[in-house]
């Protein structure tokens, strides 16, 4: 960033002489072609980009000094570069505070739901709302399915048995295996099938 110009500020009041009027539209175009201007096109702030530069350049030119500058359009051409960073700059910040206040209103509201959600969940629980009973018991009803789905094969045919009302011996005898191998199998995917249904409960 250059240092011979503060950055961008609306409170000073801003004069466009007739010879910047007269190259405006290249000084336009200037500002499109920096490279650091791809920041604020790709975000749909170009146009904002170039009124914010073209003020900055015109409150500048007070600072041109006939002894280094060839014409006052050759030291607006030579500062332009520098005075589009430090109007990216202002941007990125600009921009960067309404994202975060975007962000933070939408989890606030996100919060704001989930405890709706919630409450409303509890009250339709308390009122026994039948249609909300429905629901809970078809919602453990596939958690249930999808923990039985990924136990080991034995396991899971000893449980899918019991389910059916089959007993031990029962099963034992459809699987060919012992009673006490039958009840081992029924007891650790049991467990498994547990766990798996508080985790999916802790996750929703």
């Amino acid at each position: 960033m250059a240092s011979d110009a503060s950055t961008p500020s609306a409170t000073s009041a801003v004069r466009f002489s007739p010879d910047f009027l007269d190259h405006l539209p290249s000084y336009q175009k200037a500002i499109r072609g920096q490279r650091i201007a791809n920041w604020a096109r790709q975000r749909g702030l170009e146009e904002d980009l170039v009124q914010l530069a073209l003020l900055d350049l015109a409150r500048v030119e007070s600072r041109f000094d006939p002894a280094r500058a060839a014409s006052a359009h050759h030291y607006r051409m030579a500062v332009l570069p520098s005075r589009v960073s430090d109007c990216v700059d202002a941007l990125m910040r600009l921009h960067s505070d309404f994202v975060t206040l975007d962000e933070e209103r939408a989890d606030s509201d996100f919060a704001d739901d989930e405890t709706d959600r919630a409450e409303s969940e509890e009250e339709a629980f308390q009122l026994g709302d039948p249609v909300f009973a429905i629901a809970m018991r078809r919602q453990c009803a596939e958690a249930l399915c999808v923990a039985i789905a990924a136990l080991p094969s034995v396991q899971r045919r000893v449980l899918e048995l019991a389910l059916a009302d089959y007993t031990d011996r029962e099963i034992a005898e459809e699987l060919g295996v012992s009673v006490q191998a039958v009840c081992t199998a029924r007891g650790k995917g049991t467990a498994k099938v547990q766990a798996a249904l508080d985790a999916s409960h802790s996750l929703n």
